[in-house]
């Protein structure tokens, strides 16, 4: 089964885009310890500041799943409960 891709495009309130880029890169170095974690890096819109991009790369929805589940995820929801406003998830395989 090949790798799960998942894009994760991450809308923050304007105005607190560095409280949102705080709180997302706090999570990458717990993440990238994960069990079924090959990739796990957060991009910012050069012209839209406000809007953030996860590109994920997993060995399974399972360790997906695992990851939405964990300790540092619901910590760093807690954290952007007033300054993100909205995530969209993609997810693929690559062809």
């Amino acid at each position: 089964m090949p790798n799960l891709v998942v894009i994760a495009k991450i809308t923050a309130v304007e105005g607190k885009e560095e409280q949102a880029k705080a709180a997302l890169l706090s999570v990458v170095e717990p993440t990238h310890a994960e069990e079924g974690c090959i990739q796990y890096d957060f991009h910012q819109d050069l012209q839209k500041p406000h809007l953030f991009y996860a590109y994920e790369i997993w060995e399974s929805m399972a360790h997906l799943k695992a990851h939405g589940q964990s300790e540092h995820i619901a910590a760093m929801k807690a954290k952007t409960k007033d300054c993100i406003v909205s995530s969209e998830l993609s997810f693929l395989n690559k062809i």
